[in-house]
């Protein structure tokens, strides 16, 4: 079975295509003591310190736009690298709506009118629930290993974090973001920034990973902070606050019967 990767539970799908390529693995990877890494090394290494089989959350998502931030909780479920169930919690407005992710194909339930709507073509590239993540976010291909050719650009320093700088770029056009910068920790092998770019090269987004914590003696950063660089003063920042890892999930939650399903 494929693995689960994912920072967020977010939307809790979206970040596991932003934030990391796709890997099966089963023990957390350490650094090399005698080989000096290279960049697939380093992709590798960080996918595999972050899979777990499956995963519930709870998270809050804050929105701020024009001065104001405005709060969001929800509960995620995650089973296999393409399988994920969302529920938002609060505020009331929101409550109920839900998403379902199943391989490439994406729904939303609409409690107030009772509708399930599949979400494809131009409306991937709308914003998910006023947030700066796309609905094109979520769908993205998760295998970017196979898709983007990779380079180790050097080292710096983010924060605390002693980081390698990894750049990649698309083999093919077609990519959401065809170029893409990650910062990525020595010492956990987990990424702490993001950014992505338009094939001009102007920068379309920045994300940020902090708040790292461990679970089953692994590096995890519990809280992402994403800013749309298209736009002024804007950003979405998640933070899980409940985690639980290799839990029981029954099939029939990621179906879109459950989806109808009155909470």
């Amino acid at each position: 079975m494929r693995k689960s990767t994912g920072l967020l539970g977010l939307l809790c799908f979206a970040l596991l295509a932003v934030v990391h390529p796709q890997v099966q693995a089963e023990k957390p990877t350490k650094r090399p003591a005698t080989k000096k890494m290279t960049a697939d090394d380093i992709i590798k290494a960080m996918d595999k310190n972050m899979v777990f089989d499956s995963r519930k959350t709870t998270s809050v998502m804050r929105i701020h736009k024009r001065g104001r931030t405005r709060e969001k909780k929800m509960l995620s479920y995650s089973k296999g690298q393409d399988t994920s169930y969302s529920v938002f919690l609060s505020p009331a407005r929101d409550k109920g709506i839900k998403y379902l992710k199943i391989g490439d194909n994406l729904w939303m339930y609409l409690p107030s009118a009772e509708k399930v709507v599949k979400i494809s073509g131009h409306m991937l590239r709308q914003s998910m629930m006023g947030s700066d993540f796309s609905y094109e976010d979520m769908l993205e291909a998760r295998s970017m290993r196979e898709n983007y050719s990779t380079k180790l650009l050097g080292t710096t320093k983010v924060g605390k974090h002693d980081c390698y700088i990894l750049e990649l770029n698309q083999k093919k056009p077609g990519q959401t973001y065809p170029k893409r910068k990650y910062w990525i920790t020595k010492k956990h092998l987990v990424p702490v920034k993001s950014e992505m770019y338009a094939a001009s090269g102007r920068l379309l987004k920045v994300m940020t990973m902090s708040k790292i914590k461990t679970y089953a003696g692994r590096a995890y950063p519990t809280k992402i902070r994403m800013e749309n660089k298209l736009k002024r003063g804007t950003w979405t920042e998640v933070e899980m606050k409940d985690i639980a890892f290799k839990v029981e999930l029954p099939n029939q939650i990621f179906s879109l019967r459950n989806l109808q399903r009155e909470e």
